[in-house]
């Protein structure tokens, strides 16, 4: 375990510096207007970086010379072909000539040229230039030594995996029209003609259907919470699940389903609508989580099994506790982990900023991107905006302090401090995982949720709550506070409820806890399972 971890904090900052942006605005006006001026080391030099992009950023659609051609091949880790240009390239052209692979740069090294690339142009958009020049180098010109000793602080702390892929998913499909909580005024009355539900499972489902625990997923992921023999790769609850962990699948059979409204299978704005044959986009009907337990449960049906264990984070723990309101007597225990009752008006606020910088976003287009260019900068910065709200001062301050990347250099509005770098990576990683529609819908369903609606009060909602119920906070969550989770275990007492448990975790990591505290939530989580089994 020693080793793997070593091996993680050895390849961290090499992935990093893959993202963190290494041109300064400093001297970037001054550059002469000649590549070929640049003197050509042979590693990627930071001044030759700038003058490449300076001269893409300033001149656009302008050729390279035959020098300034070679120069850059050269710098890009290729040989000068004998097919180099006399009269001048344009950039696609100098594109096409390194992906021919004719002049030998790395297949690598062109994807992240082109890459970065697109960026600049999304950036540039959200950033004219009255505000300031944004230049960003490409990912592949990274040397690993280079900045070492700064960026590998940026790695310190463990991070949550997450996985896009659909691959070894099972699907359900409904035979009738799905009927979603708002109807009047909602796209298509809130119908749609077809739902899919992609899900996975783990363990062996016993002969009489009664050793299930359904998984709900938090708003970013996929239902890949483990491995299994159809997707090797790590899931988001990896070493929750499996024999002898917290999710015993030696014992139990668990189901994790893709939440309505996301894109990883289930079906959501990306979904091909069958009346016009294109995505829904903004035509989708506006879900709640209601609409997304019971799209669950109808998998449950197909399956044959009538009674689960109802586990869930986040908004994850709002369908658990949901469930258990809306099927009492198909919900044998609840785990809820840092998750309320409703929405608090700041995580609210914070969700509000994260669709408006999306719907900003000149390529959203009302939705409407499917087909055309991608809102890659609204998507980035909304989840940079939700990274704040995932982890914790505590362990920001003492992870990344005030320290800065470039000590010895003037500072600019490009990312400067550690925390700034982490964050834009952050949002770099989302901007290439999370469709934008998605995180538009299912924001919007946790900002909806409330146990009390339809009833006088709170307690009275959760009055229909009949199962063993263990609700768990952390301390340091911003986005769900934990003065939610105490008032959501005694609501559930004052309402009736006579196997309520509570556990608060003292840790660092905010919200993010449950991805990541392994010992401290596994461990209540399998006592509370076990013993309501």
């Amino acid at each position: 375990r020693e080793r793997e971890k070593e091996r993680k904090r050895a390849m961290f900052p090499r992935l990093l510096q893959r993202f963190v942006p290494l041109l300064r605005t400093r001297g970037l006006h001054a550059a002469p207007r000649s590549l070929a001026a640049a003197q050509s080391p042979s590693k990627p030099s930071e001044e030759h970086l700038k003058l490449i992009f300076a001269k893409f950023d300033q001149d656009g659609d302008q050729h390279l010379s035959q020098s300034e051609f070679s120069s850059l091949l050269r710098q890009m880790g290729g040989t000068a072909s004998a097919a180099a240009p006399t009269e001048g390239v344009s950039l696609p052209e100098f594109i096409r000539a390194m992906q021919d692979g004719s002049c030998g740069v790395e297949a690598g090294r062109v994807h992240s040229f082109v890459h970065k690339l697109e960026m600049l142009k999304y950036e540039r958009l959200a950033f004219p230039d009255h505000y300031y020049r944004f230049s960003v180098p490409p990912s592949g010109f990274t040397e690993t030594e280079t900045r070492a000793t700064d960026t590998a602080k940026v790695s310190q702390g463990p991070e949550p995996s997450y996985q896009q892929t659909a691959l070894g998913c099972h699907y359900y499909h409904h035979p009738g029209e799905f009927q979603c909580k708002y109807s009047q005024g909602n796209a298509g009355q809130g119908r749609l003609q077809h739902l899919q539900v992609a899900y996975e499972t783990w363990g062996t489902l016993n002969s009489e259907c009664s050793n299930a625990i359904l998984l709900h997923t938090g708003l970013s992921a996929s239902s890949h919470a483990c491995s299994n023999d159809g997707n090797p790769s790590k899931g988001w609850w990896e070493n929750f699940i499996g024999p002898g962990r917290a999710l015993d699948t030696n014992k139990y059979f668990v189901i994790c389903c893709n939440n309505l409204g996301s894109c990883y299978g289930t079906t959501g704005p990306s979904s091909i609508d069958p009346d016009t044959g294109k995505q829904y986009a903004t035509r989708f009907p506006l879900i709640t989580v209601e609409d997304i337990v019971r799209s669950q449960f109808l998998v449950l049906d197909s399956l044959g099994i009538h009674r689960v264990a109802s586990v869930g984070s986040s908004l994850g723990g709002m369908q658990s506790i949901l469930a258990a309101a809306l099927f009492p007597d198909r919900v044998r225990s609840v785990v809820s982990i840092s998750s309320a009752s409703q929405s608090h008006p700041t995580a609210i606020a914070l969700r509000f900023m994260q669709r408006r910088v999306i719907m900003g976003d000149p390529h959203w287009r009302g939705g409407e991107y499917y087909n055309s260019e991608y809102p890659r900068v609204g998507i980035k910065f909304a989840r940079e905006i939700a990274t704040i709200s995932y982890r914790s001062g505590p362990e920001w301050a003492q992870r990344f302090g005030r320290k800065r990347l470039y000590p010895d250099e003037t500072p600019s509005f490009l990312p400067d401090f550690l925390i700034e770098s982490y964050l834009d990576y952050q949002g770099t990683q989302a901007s290439e995982r999370m469709d934008p529609n998605s995180l538009l819908y299912l924001s919007k369903a946790m900002d909806l949720f409330d146990m009390g609606d339809g009833f006088a009060s709170q307690r009275e909602g959760l009055a229909r709550v009949k199962s063993p119920v263990l609700v768990m906070g952390v301390q340091s969550d911003i986005l769900f506070p934990v003065q939610q989770q105490r008032e959501l275990a005694a609501d559930l007492k004052y309402s009736g409820n006579q196997h309520v448990a509570y556990y608060e975790l003292d840790s660092l990591y905010g919200h993010d806890t449950f991805l990541i505290d392994v010992v401290s939530v596994g461990a209540a989580v399998k006592g509370h399972i076990e013993r309501f089994f």
